[in-house]
């Protein structure tokens, strides 16, 4: 969990899943972040079929039964709950999860890829004390020279569940992203290619609009945009 309960909860399109897992979209004292998540993508799927508003796009993510979203101080509680029917003696609140999924990631991150995740700023020494202390680029060494092998048995695909074995970036049964590093790394082109598409858009707005609304038509685009425009205005939208 990538998030600190400071964040607002995500709202009507901070949360979509896709092929490299789901993102959410929040916003904290260092702006808005986008956060990748592969492991709990099943169970978000599952929560999203039966969420109590799943036809709303504008409904929080994890809604209060009262209305509105749902509180740290519930929150708190509700983790608390489970980690007692787990039968975890330590003490458990949400800064925790924060911090194990930090020292998690620091063994597959690069410092600046921490800072974007976690929303860290680029002056923080944060990232680089979790780095330090995962060991990554010691315990590794240090085994194959040894002739150590991990002894991980394959890594799980979050989403089938499959086995994969070799060391492969994506499943061999579904494609699902694997390696939380290589889904970062899809993100960011996505978000590059995204950043390109909407500067070249701009461009022909402003240097040749008559191209681009015969580019619309001619792609069937301009028949779809508004398509979903009426589809949206009527309230047929489903997902969170």
């Amino acid at each position: 969990m990538g998030k600190g309960f400071g964040d607002p909860e995500p709202q009507g399109g901070g949360c979509g899943v896709r092929q490299a897992g789901a993102v959410i979209i929040v916003s904290g004292k260092t702006g808005t972040r986008r956060i990748r998540l592969i492991e709990s993508v099943p169970d978000l799927q599952r929560w999203l079929a039966v969420h109590p508003e799943r036809s709303s796009p504008g409904a929080w993510l994890w809604p209060s039964r009262r209305g509105g979203r749902l509180s740290v101080e519930f929150f708190n509680y509700v983790l608390k709950s489970a980690a007692a029917k787990a039968r975890i003696n330590k003490r458990i609140h949400p800064h925790l999860l924060r911090h194990t999924r930090a020292t998690h990631l620091a063994k597959v991150f690069t410092e600046d890829q921490l800072r974007v995740y976690f929303g860290w700023t680029r002056n923080s020494h944060i990232p680089a004390r979790y780095v330090h202390l995962s060991g990554r680029d010691v315990d590794g060494t240090l085994a194959r020279h040894y002739g150590l092998s991990s002894g991980d048995g394959g890594t799980p695909c979050p989403r089938c569940g499959f086995i994969n074995h070799g060391g492969g970036l994506y499943c061999s049964r579904c494609s699902a992203v694997l390696s939380e590093a290589e889904a970062f790394r899809v993100e960011e082109l996505e978000a590059k290619k995204e950043e390109l598409v909407r500067k070249v858009v701009e461009k022909l707005i402003e240097k040749a609009p008559d191209l681009l609304e015969r580019i619309l038509v001619e792609t069937g685009a301009a028949e779809e945009m508004a398509s979903l425009t009426e589809g949206h205005q009527s309230g047929a939208g489903g997902g969170i």
